[in-house]
C-alpha cells in the first residue's frame, strides 16, 4: 500500500509549481530583453526562441531538478531562478543547432525554427540566446558561468561524438554512455552543481553533480524508450531511427538478434528510412526484450544516482528528488505494458 505524502513533500510540491512559474516569467523577460538589447537587429532571432522555448509541451525538468538540489541546501530562491532559467537558454541553444544539424522539420509536434525560418536564423538565434544564459548569471559567482562554458563545451562535442555515431549498428555501449554523459548529463549535472555552489557547499556540489549526471541519462534513456511507440504523448515517435541514432534500445536489440542487426542495418544504409519502416523497426526492437533491458538501464543509473546524494538524501528536496526518479522509472515500465 502506498504512503500518502508528508505535509513537508506537498508542500515542496506547491513551492516547486510556483518555482516554474516564476522561472517561465524569467524566460520571458529574457527573452524580451534579448529583443530589445544593442542596436536594432532582426526580430527574427528572438522569435525563433520564443517558437522554441515558450511554445508549452516543455517537461521543465531541469529547472525543477535545479530547484530541489537547491531547497536540499537552502539556497536563495531568487539566485536559483537565475540557474534555471540560464539552464534552459542553454538547452534550448543546443536544441536550435541541433534541429539544424539534423536538418529536422518537428519538435514537440511543432515546426522548428530552422523549418520555419532556416538554417542561418537558427544557428543565429542559438548563438544569441546561449549569451542571454551568461547575462542571466552575472550576478552569481563566476565559478558558475565558468562552469557553465566548460559544460556547453562538453554538451558540444558530445553532439558531434553523437553526429559520428550516427549509422553504427555496432556501437559499443560504453562510447554510447560517454556521448549521452556528454550532450545530456553534463548540463544536468551543471543545474545541480550551480545549485551548491551559490552557497559555497563543495561536497554538495560533487555529490548533486554526479546525481544529477545519472538523472540526467535515466531521463534520456526514457526518452529514448518513448521513441520506440506511439503512445501519444505528443512526442516525435521513431525519431531515433528516422535519424540513423544508435540509442541504447537499438545497440541491445541488434546485440540480441542478428535479424534486428541485419534490418536496422539496411535501413540505415539506405538513401532514406520511411516512416512505416521506422514504425515496423520499432516493434521489431521492442519484441528482442531490449524495452525491459533499456528500463534496468534507467533502473541502474537511478540507484547509483540516489547513492551519490550520501548525507543530503534525506533533506528537503532530495526526498522530492527520490521521488520523481522513482516516478520516472515507473512511467518507464509503464510503456512496455501491454495495452487494450
Amino acid at each position: 500500500m502506498l504512503r500518502e505524502p508528508s505535509k513537508e513533500l506537498l508542500e515542496t510540491a506547491i513551492d516547486l509549481e510556483a518555482f516554474v512559474t516564476e522561472v517561465e516569467a524569467a524566460l520571458t523577460e529574457a527573452l524580451d530583453t534579448g529583443t530589445n538589447a544593442g542596436p536594432e537587429g532582426p526580430e527574427i532571432l528572438m522569435e525563433a526562441a520564443r517558437n522554441l522555448i515558450l511554445a508549452g509541451a516543455a517537461k521543465r525538468a531541469r529547472p525543477r531538478l535545479t530547484f530541489l538540489f537547491g531547497r536540499a541546501i537552502d539556497a536563495p530562491v531568487d539566485a536559483l531562478v537565475d540557474v534555471a532559467v540560464a539552464g534552459e537558454l542553454i538547452h534550448a541553444g543546443s536544441l536550435l543547432h541541433d534541429d539544424v544539424v539534423d536538418g529536422a522539420e518537428t519538435r514537440r509536434g511543432r515546426p522548428t525554427a530552422n523549418a520555419l525560418w532556416g538554417a542561418t536564423a537558427a544557428v543565429l538565434s542559438g548563438d544569441l540566446v546561449l549569451t542571454l544564459a551568461f547575462v542571466q548569471l552575472r550576478q552569481r559567482p563566476r565559478v558558475i558561468t565558468s562552469e557553465a562554458v566548460e559544460t556547453i563545451a562538453t554538451m558540444t562535442r558530445g553532439v558531434m561524438a553523437e553526429v559520428l555515431a550516427r549509422g553504427r549498428v555496432e556501437l559499443p555501449l560504453d562510447q554510447w554512455r560517454a556521448i549521452l554523459s556528454g550532450k545530456t548529463g553534463s548540463l544536468f549535472a551543471w543545474c545541480a552543481r550551480s545549485a551548491a555552489l551559490l552557497v559555497d557547499d563543495d561536497e554538495a556540489a560533487e555529490r548533486f553533480g554526479e546525481c544529477a549526471e545519472r538523472l540526467g541519462i535515466a531521463f534520456q534513456l526514457a526518452d529514448d524508450l518513448l521513441d520506440l511507440q506511439r503512445l501519444g504523448t505528443g512526442k516525435d515517435s521513431f525519431a531515433d531511427i528516422l535519424n540513423r541514432e544508435p540509442t541504447f534500445p537499438i545497440l541491445v536489440a541488434a546485440g540480441r538478434s542478428e535479424k534486428v542487426r541485419r534490418e536496422v542495418a539496411r535501413l540505415w544504409n539506405a538513401p532514406r528510412v520511411t516512416p512505416e519502416d521506422a514504425e515496423a523497426l520499432g516493434r521489431s526492437v521492442l519484441a528482442t526484450g531490449a524495452g525491459a533491458a533499456t528500463v534496468d538501464a534507467l533502473h541502474e543509473e537511478i540507484a547509483a544516482a540516489l547513492e551519490a546524494l550520501g548525507p543530503y538524501a534525506e533533506r528537503p528536496g532530495a526526498r522530492e528528488i527520490v521521488a520523481w526518479s522513482r516516478e520516472l522509472e515507473a512511467r518507464a515500465r509503464n510503456t512496455l505494458r501491454p495495452r487494450g
